[in-house]
């Protein structure tokens, strides 16, 4: 695993869908606007900023700079009202070993997630898998509009802190969902996708992904197809 870099989705991935997306975005646009939103977005595009700025534009206000940071400030407040239930659902299936064994073999893993880097921090840290994820060369959810973008980014961040070229031969990304598969493909890694969030597998499979699993608890088939997609295995 030496020379590999994991790039970790967190929400159905790393930790599982608690269903908290819609409760969060509520209290977020409430303490900005001073009001109850008129409707919660359908379907995000997986990066909070853009998914700030919809939410914003579908209630009737203009996403300026000011009130985007506003948003995103009321939202890692309202996400540290909820720890609690994330702390009691703790991790998911598997993914503490996993994270673990992948360490031990000297694979680079951080996190490429839709979410804003303190909610994501401060939610792998409160299931105890922190330890395991290089959070600084991590991409998050307000640093790009498009979540393939912070695949690069992560890539280039590795390679500068690392002194390794990672590309799409040593990459990959492990997600839950067909978003996850599409920013690998266009951020230059491999993809795994799981089926531990709300998308089956039959739509995983459709999305072409390489690899589709059904859950993590299969370390030693998580490894192995890590090793087959970066080149370390037949």
């Amino acid at each position: 695993m030496t020379d590999r870099l994991v790039l970790w989705d967190v929400d159905g991935t790393l930790i599982p869908a608690l269903g908290l997306r819609d409760l969060l975005y509520r209290e977020a646009f409430r303490t900005t606007a001073g009001r109850e939103p008129t409707r919660v977005l359908g379907s995000f595009a997986g990066v909070e900023l853009a998914d700030a700025a919809a939410m914003l534009e579908t209630n009737g206000l203009r996403p300026t700079t000011r009130r985007l940071e506003r948003f995103r400030k009321h939202l890692e407040a309202a996400m540290d009202r909820h720890l609690e239930r994330l702390a009691r659902a703790g991790p998911a299936p598997g993914v503490d070993r996993l994270l673990a064994a992948l360490a031990e073999g000297g694979a680079v893993q951080t996190l490429v997630t839709g979410n804003v880097r303190r909610v994501a921090e401060v939610k792998v840290a409160t299931v105890g898998l922190k330890r395991h994820l290089d959070l600084e060369v991590g991409a998050y959810g307000w640093e790009a509009t498009e979540r393939w973008r912070l695949v690069v980014l992560a890539r280039e961040r590795a390679s500068r802190k690392h002194g390794r070229a990672y590309s799409s031969a040593n990459t990959v990304v492990i997600g839950d969902t067909p978003l996850d598969v599409e920013a690998a493909r266009r951020g230059g890694a491999a993809a795994i996708a799981v089926a531990t969030g709300p998308v089956g597998l039959a739509e995983l499979e459709a999305s072409g992904a390489p690899v589709v699993l059904p859950h993590l608890d299969d370390v030693a088939g998580v490894l192995a197809a890590v090793d087959r997609l970066t080149g370390g295995g037949p």
